[in-house]
């Protein structure tokens, strides 16, 4: 009888191992022919292939097939009146619940103008809370855009209907050009209790041009431009590297980061991690055989990579520039990183010591420059919140609301600039029948639906490192 089931059983296993084979190339066959139609439909009508990472296109494809064979096809009257408005109503309520988080928890205003590329000048408003960051007005600047505009600009945000209110809003936040400081000044008078601050990314990039600026710093960052357009100025040199860094996690030079002048940053540090694989390289067999090791350019980037004085300087650069790169990386985020960008930055300058040895002579230069760019750009008591707290808070615990909303704010106007694309792609706010200063729908919708997306995910944009199509480096570009 043991000898009969055993049989049974491996018979049946038989059966359900080819019945499951079967099975899966039919899967594989649906798959490849949905994939192409997908394709031609995407290719027809110029859709950009980033989107299908887009999570509300993978929402689509499960819903799509949970519906099943059969389903009635959109129309498109129905897509552009009845889904829309049912969509825009959708964002208009989850825009409820941010507006009741920031009148909770305070919010942060967040400026930014920009250029497209048809040359028309545009300056968006962004609100930030605990929550997150979500679009709220934009309006053309091409005529004017000086102190007195922007500052009108701001009142009438804060004064708006839509608005939390200015017992809500705890600060503006934007970058240090004059019409902006001329703003905030005039906004000083008028709200006394809201806080006008530089933007931490941009000044803490400013801070980084800074410190390049020194002479043993500006001179390896400019070899290790030269190095890196070389290598990739020439498709021998190139594929040499390559081949050469195949067991390495990354195989390129060029490292993108927040802002051009940390790409240059983080590019060392890869230049740096491949020492060992350039020198390599241009010790080979491979590379004495090749035209280049005779050329200018060729015996320049060999020079390069076997001069030690030049790592040894890589490995300073580095040193010096990781820590406020770090700080850099978290106040670029949507996060509320306003209880620690006072200890990053002093953690900071403790780290620039160790790295130049406690040799006073070297570390205090660079103390002059992080003190001089934080006393003029980013001095404020709202950093101090956390150590008011520990020193004070006991006797005041009615203040401690105040203080959580102190904590909740963020500190760069980062939000506005990762959705330059999607402002530009909708221009109609400049041209249709909307007014200059508009919510218009569409772009509302388009704007806001994604950033309430991540805000309801509770997605970090630290936690993705390819968010940023944007931020695109050509070879060399970075190392400036």
């Amino acid at each position: 009888m043991d000898q009969f089931v055993h049989s049974a059983a491996e018979s049946t296993k038989g059966k359900d191992s080819q019945q499951s084979t079967i099975e899966s190339k039919y899967k594989k066959k649906a798959r490849d022919d949905v994939a192409m139609y997908v394709g031609r439909w995407a290719y027809e009508n110029g859709i950009p292939f980033n989107a299908i990472c887009n999570s509300s296109f993978q929402q689509m494809a499960h819903v799509i097939g949970l519906c099943g064979p059969g389903m009635k096809i959109l129309t498109f009257y129905e897509l552009r009146d009845k889904i829309l408005r049912g969509d825009v109503e959708k964002t208009k309520e989850m825009l409820g619940i941010f507006t009741q988080t920031c009148k909770l928890n305070g919010c942060t205003i967040m400026t930014d103008a920009w250029t497209d590329r048809k040359g028309r000048s545009v300056m968006n408003i962004m609100m930030h809370c605990s929550s997150g960051v979500t679009f709220w007005l934009s309006k053309n600047v091409s005529s004017t855009h000086d102190g007195k505009f922007i500052f009108d600009f701001l009142d009438e945000t804060i004064d708006s209907p839509e608005s939390p209110g200015e017992h809500s809003i705890l600060q503006i936040v934007t970058d240090s050009a004059s019409n902006n400081m001329a703003a905030a000044k005039l906004m000083a008078l008028k709200i006394p209790t809201i806080f006008l601050k530089c933007c931490a990314a941009h000044t803490i990039n400013l801070l980084l041009q800074d410190i390049g600026k020194l002479k043993s710093i500006k001179s390896v960052i400019s070899l290790g431009r030269q190095l890196s357009i070389f290598i990739y100025g020439h498709i021998i040199s190139l594929d040499m590297f390559r081949e050469s860094t195949k067991n390495l996690d990354s195989h390129e030079l060029i490292r993108p980061g927040v802002t051009r002048f940390a790409t240059a940053i983080l590019s060392l540090e890869s230049i740096l991690e491949k020492k060992n694989q350039l020198r390599g390289l241009f010790t080979s067999t491979k590379w004495a055989a090749t035209k280049l090791v005779s050329s200018a350019g060729g015996k320049q980037a060999a020079m390069i990579v076997m001069s030690a004085r030049f790592w040894a300087n890589v490995e300073l650069a580095v040193g010096i520039f990781t820590p406020f790169v770090r700080v850099l990386k978290r106040v670029d985020g949507d996060t509320s990183s306003m209880g620690w960008l006072y200890g990053d930055i002093k953690k900071a300058r403790e780290e620039v010591v160790v790295v130049l040895d406690h040799q006073e002579n070297k570390y205090l230069p660079i103390w002059k420059l992080i003190d001089s760019r934080w006393e003029k750009k980013m001095s404020s008591p709202l950093h101090l919140a956390v150590r008011w707290w520990r020193l004070n808070g006991a006797d005041t615990p009615y203040l401690k609301t105040m203080t959580m909303k102190i904590l909740s704010l963020t500190t760069s106007s980062c939000g506005c600039e990762r959705n330059w694309s999607t402002f530009e792609m909708f221009n109609v706010l400049l041209k249709s029948k909307y007014s200059e200063t508009s919510r218009d729908p569409l772009t509302a919708k388009n704007v806001d639906s994604g950033m309430v997306q991540e805000w309801m995910m509770n997605v970090d944009p630290e936690e993705d490192e390819d968010e940023d199509d944007d931020d695109e480096v050509f070879p060399g570009e970075g190392l400036t």
